[in-house]
Parts: C-alpha cells; sequence; structure tokens
C-alpha cells in the first residue's frame, strides 16, 4: 500500500505526519490528501478488465442517516399516531390502524416524508461524516468483468461555513462550508461476467477492484462453469 501524504490548503506545506504539524502549525482541519499518481499499469480506464478482490457493491455516497432510514426507523409510535391524529382532523378517511400503510394517497406520503426530513435535520443526518456505503456479496469474490463507465464522489467530514467580522474590519471573513479530510474515491459500474452467458452490471468503489489483462479475463472466462438451463 502506498504512504498517504497530506497537504494544508492554507499554506500548502507537505504535512509532517510524525509531528502532526504543518508550516502555520494549523490543526487537521484543513488538511487534504495529495493524491499519488498510479503507475500507468495500475490505472483502471473504461473498457479494461477487473476482477473484484472485494466484494463490497456500491450503495450510495453521504451521510449515516437518509429520509428512507428514518421512516423505517426512527419514527416513533406516539409520533404515528399524532400525525394519523393531524390527518384525520382535515377530514381525510384513514385507516384505525393508521396511515402508514400501503395505499396512502400522495398528499400523506408527502406529509410523512416532510416529517421525516425534519427528524434527519434535528439528528444532523446522523454526523458529519460523508461516506462510501456498501452492501458485501460473498459470491461476486473473484469474479471478473468489464468496466463500463465511472465517476467520482467525494467523502470527508462536513464543516459549516463560517463567518467573523472584528471591531476594526470593515468586512466579515467568510470561509466556505468544507469537507475535512476530503478525499475523491472512483466509482466504477462494471459488467460483472457471472457466467459465460451474461453480465450483471454492478457498481463497485476502487478499493474493490484490480485490473487484470485481457489473457487473464479470457483465461479465468474459459474456466468459469457454463449454466444449464435444462
Amino acid at each position: 500500500m502506498k504512504p498517504q501524504i497530506w497537504r494544508c490548503r492554507r499554506c500548502k506545506s507537505i504535512v509532517d505526519m510524525a509531528l502532526k504539524k504543518c508550516k502555520c502549525e494549523t490543526s487537521p482541519s484543513p488538511w487534504e490528501l495529495v493524491k499519488v499518481k498510479k503507475s500507468k499499469n495500475e490505472v483502471i480506464r473504461i473498457g479494461d478488465y477487473v476482477e473484484i478482490i472485494k466484494p463490497e457493491i456500491f450503495i450510495r455516497v453521504g451521510y449515516n442517516l437518509t429520509t428512507q432510514d428514518i421512516l423505517d426507523n426512527h419514527i416513533t409510535t406516539e409520533q404515528r399516531q399524532l400525525l394519523n391524529a393531524l390527518i384525520v382532523s382535515t377530514g381525510f378517511n384513514t385507516d384505525t390502524k393508521g396511515y402508514f400503510l400501503e395505499g396512502k394517497s400522495k398528499d400523506i406520503s408527502e406529509l410523512e416524508k416532510t416529517f421525516a426530513r425534519l427528524i434527519l435535520r434535528a439528528k444532523g443526518w446522523g454526523g458529519r461524516e460523508r461516506k462510501v456505503h456498501t452492501k458485501l456479496d460473498p459470491n461476486l469474490l473473484n469474479t471478473v468483468g468489464k468496466v463500463i463507465s465511472k465517476k467520482y464522489v467525494k467523502t470527508g467530514l462536513y464543516n459549516h461555513a463560517t463567518s467573523h467580522q472584528g471591531y476594526f474590519d470593515d468586512y466579515a471573513e467568510y470561509e466556505p462550508a468544507y469537507l475535512e479530510n476530503e478525499k475523491t474515491v472512483i466509482i466504477y459500474e462494471i459488467a460483472v461476467n457471472n457466467n459465460t452467458y451474461w453480465a450483471e452490471y454492478i457498481e463497485f468503489p476502487e478499493s474493490s477492484v484490480v485490473k487484470i489483462s485481457n489473457e487473464d479475463y479470457n483465461e479465468i472466462i474459459e474456466k468459469t462453469p457454463t449454466p444449464s438451463f435444462w
């Protein structure tokens, strides 16, 4: 594994990780990871063949909680009853078991989602960390495929925008929101060959795949058991 190199966003100096200091001696908040270039043979491009060495399927990038998480796990029985009572007070006819059921109207669904988003904001989206969320599928380990497309996502710790104006300052100093320890992660869409007849299109983070040669790909495919349909 290649060593990580950090640079301060303020003074632009390389951080001495042994002393945990840069030239301006600020805290780690403005430090950013310097991207270490891969060798030509390691770079994965669209059309290349890869092997899945870490079968973690990409789900999303973001904070710990989502609106759906709130809907599924964080709305209490009391809150459901209060919302249902609010809906009944409008004259809308609801089921006696409550409105959190399939078949509810679009307006009620939107009210439910709005309420969930309020809870989500109150919980701070589950924390400041923006990260890649994945799902493990052991069946995909050591399978091979072809890179169809790729995209870039950002991870890190979210910091709010700040402003400060001294007594003798004419204007406030403004620092926009940013991601502390920001990193760029490549997400590859791969046509994974589970057999010799079809491929399944799945997204993986870059840490899950390694580039292989065309010869190695063909050799692995030849050894893949042919499925039987009858």
